[in-house]
């Protein structure tokens, strides 16, 4: 068929909280896409820096960005790091 929208069906209630988050657990980045490792939270006066690594590339995120992913999301991560 022709070309398909994806739909960003996002909610607030979707993105983890701070104080939810674990290091090494996987999550689903918004606005990226990915699905990505969480490695630390690195703080300053004002907000919350999130490092990610994804299969050996780190980048980092801003606080209130990441939402849980799938058990589907999650096990493909898994499957393309090996």
């Amino acid at each position: 068929s022709g070309s398909q929208i994806k739909i960003d069906d996002t909610i607030p209630s979707d993105f983890l909280k701070l104080a939810e988050l674990r290091n090494g657990a996987i999550y689903k980045v918004a606005g990226l896409n990915l699905v990505a490792k969480l490695v630390s939270k690195q703080f300053d006066d004002y907000s919350a820096l999130l490092k990610m690594k994804r299969h050996g590339t780190v980048f980092y995120v801003e606080e209130g960005s990441l939402m849980k992913a799938t058990d589907l999301e999650v096990e493909l991560y898994l499957e393309e790091s090996n």
